[in-house]
C-alpha cells in the first residue's frame, strides 16, 4: 500500500452483496485468507477467520475467509479477536492468528 501501486477489480454485481470489494481491497493492504488455506508471511496474524457456530446452527466466515464445511456464509466482518459475531456469540478472530482488523488499522 505504501507504493501507491495497488489495484483491485471486482465485478459490480458482487462488489457489495458478497463483500468482494472489501475482500479485494484487504489483499492490497496485506490481509490474507484463513490459515486453513493460506499463510501470511508479512503479518502472522493477518488472516481471515472461520467463525465458530456457537449458539447458531452453523458457523460463518469473515470477509477474507474461504468457504469451508460448516462456514458457507460470508459476513461483513474483518477478523478481530475482540469482536463477537452477534448471531453465534463467538469471536470473529483469534489473537496472534486471525486479526485482520489490526492490520487494517496499522496500514491505514
Amino acid at each position: 500500500i505504501r507504493s501507491g501501486n495497488t489495484v483491485s477489480v471486482t465485478a459490480k454485481n458482487c462488489a457489495l452483496g458478497y463483500y468482494s470489494f472489501g475482500h479485494e481491497l484487504g489483499h492490497n493492504i496485506g490481509l490474507h485468507h484463513n490459515r486453513e488455506v493460506a499463510r501470511n508471511t508479512a503479518y502472522p496474524d493477518g488472516h481471515g477467520h472461520l467463525i465458530a457456530r456457537g449458539s447458531a446452527s452453523t458457523g460463518y466466515r469473515t470477509i477474507l475467509a474461504y468457504n469451508a464445511n460448516g462456514h458457507r456464509t460470508r459476513v461483513n466482518y474483518y477478523s478481530n479477536p475482540n469482536v463477537r459475531f452477534p448471531t453465534t456469540g463467538t469471536p470473529t478472530g483469534i489473537a496472534g492468528i486471525s486479526n485482520n482488523a489490526r492490520i487494517l488499522t496499522a496500514n491505514r
